[in-house]
This record gives C-alpha cells, structure tokens and sequence, in this order.
C-alpha cells in the first residue's frame, strides 16, 4: 500500500501544525536529542512518547499517573503484589502528622514526580518537610514546557506511606519493566543506595552495556539467581499491569527478597533520554503499535478524522516494506 497525494499533504500539514502550536516542546526535544522531530508521523522510540505527549490524550493516562489510584488500581489487577501502606491522605501541609514524621516514611505527592522525602528517625525536621510539602502542592506538574499531558488534572494530594526496608545483599531497589502491548523491550533494575544497575532482556539475561545513570562499569549491579527470580516475577506482574495499553514503564520496588508495586510511568525520561542505548530504542519502538493506542482506536471527525486515515496508511505502509 502506497500513500496518496492526499495523505501526504494531510501529514505534511499536520507535521507542521503540532510544531508550530508546541514551539517549546519541540526545542526542547531538538535540544536534548539533536534532531527535529516528525509528531505527525512519529517513527523513533522518543518520536512516539512525543507524540503520546501532544496527540494521545489517553484518560488512563491521568487516573494511572494519580500514584494514590494507581495503587488501588494494582491491588485490584494483581492482588498477589504488594504496595506500601498509606499512612495519611491530605491537602494541607501543614496538616502533616507530627506524630507520623517521628517515624521511619515516606512523605509523597500524589500529583507530580521526584516529590519525595524519606524520613529517618525524625529527620529531616518537620518545618522542613512542611515548607517542600507546601512548594509542591503550589506546583503544577504539567505545563507548556514539558508538556506531560497526563498529569494535568491528577489530584493535588499529599500522602505518608510506610517507608520500605529497600535493597542489600547485591539486590535490586528498583525494577522498571518496559511493557508495549506486544512485549517487553528491556528491563532496567537498580540498586539506587549503592549506585548500581543493570539491563536484562525479556527473556531475563543481562546485557553488556551501561546505561547514563551508573555509566562505570564498577557500578554494575551483581547478577544472580535472586535477581533473575524477581525479574521473572516483575515482568509477569506487568503484562496485567499494563491491561490494553499501549505502553508504559511499570516500576516496582524490592524489599527484601519482596516485590513491590511502585508506579506507573507514561513519559520515561521526559521523552529525552539520550543516553538510552541505540538497540533498546530500537527495539523499543519497534514493539511500540500505534495501532493500540486510544487516538487510533478511536472514531474521529472532521480535520482529525482525514490526519486518523493518513497516518494509519503511512503505518501500513511501512509495515509492508
């Protein structure tokens, strides 16, 4: 199948609209990857989470970006998966429990991401926390610039939860599944206490290579049996995790030898890693099917309805080549 006149020009069009109605979204991606991107028409692994960012207007986007539902949404899809207990749900910082920040927690908003304080023996003070706490929940997560739609109308909320005895004995923190609809691409795990980490394929074997965050090859995270047994675990546990979409990056946390629900990730990197290895981009968007994404399987009208057609049959046609 072969693209028409018509649908040139209709993706040309379309090409040129998105840059022209996102200028700062565009710059920013030229800046930090070196290429301008086609947002009609997106091909490459950051093109596509581009694209979520300003075309795929996904609801579950923002119920699953809401940390505080996307919990309750895990306990219900994998009860057998376990999740920190919330401690405290509210919307004033200065409401915050003195009696809980004398505890082991966790202090979070429920709306934005890297909003963290970890609380040891009632540390940091309280003033403190309450004056992040306060910043936070005077913040806006999306904006123009970043443009991570899915976050717009998630709850402002803070919440304590119970602060997890994570990492030790060369064990993993963290696991981050990249789930697509037709499978896995990589899975990244690390050992954020100690500054290490490792990439596993689908099918659980280590690779090679390092990645920009622990780029030194001393700060390799041991491979082991163990590891390999939660890897196995994480990734049954994001094929139902991830339901009908069309991709995501599922996180876990490890306790122990105990595997966690974490998050939801629906933009990794801010759609700007350019440290992740050239294969996995590859192959990352090379299971990445639009085809799944809410946008496409959605019916249309008018302008969106022709842009709909146009880029179903420029898809086609690259998979017939």
């Amino acid at each position: 199948m072969s693209l028409g006149t018509t649908q040139k020009a209709v993706l040309l069009f379309a090409r040129l609209y998105l840059m022209a109605a996102h200028p700062i979204i565009m710059h920013r991606f030229h800046r930090h990857l070196g290429y301008w991107p086609n947002p009609a028409l997106p091909q490459r692994y950051h093109e596509k989470i581009l694209w979520r960012k300003i075309v795929d207007r996904n609801p579950v986007f923002v119920h699953l970006s809401n940390k505080l539902a996307a919990k309750r949404s895990a306990r219900r899809r994998c009860p057998a998966l376990a999740t920190a207990q919330v401690l405290w749900v509210g919307d004033d910082a200065h409401s915050l429990p003195v009696s809980l920040l004398q505890q082991d927690v966790a202090v979070k908003a429920n709306h934005a991401a890297g909003t963290n304080v970890f609380v040891r023996n009632g540390k940091p003070e309280y003033a403190r926390i309450v004056k992040r706490a306060d910043r936070w929940m005077m913040t806006r997560f999306h904006h123009r610039r970043h443009g991570e739609w899915g976050y717009r109308d998630v709850p402002r909320l803070l919440f304590i939860e119970e602060q997890l005895a994570l990492g030790g004995d060369d064990l993993p923190t963290d696991i981050k599944v990249h789930a697509f609809s037709r499978g896995v691409s990589h899975v990244w795990i690390a050992d954020k206490l100690s500054g290490r980490s490792r990439t596993y394929t689908a099918d659980v074997e280590p690779l090679g290579l390092r990645d920009h965050t622990y780029p030194n090859e001393e700060q390799s995270l041991p491979d082991s049996p163990v590891t390999r047994a939660l890897i196995r675990e994480a990734l049954k546990f994001a094929a139902r995790l991830l339901g009908g979409l069309d991709y995501a990056r599922i996180d876990f946390m490890v306790a122990g030898t105990r595997l966690y629900f974490g998050e939801y990730t629906f933009y990794p990197g801010g759609g700007h890693d350019p440290g992740l290895d050239q294969a996995l981009a590859e192959r990352a968007e090379e299971l990445w099917d639009l085809f799944a994404s809410d946008f496409l399987r959605k019916r249309h009208r008018g302008l969106v309805r022709l842009y709909t057609r146009a880029l179903r049959a420029a898809i086609e046609e690259k998979s017939d080549r």
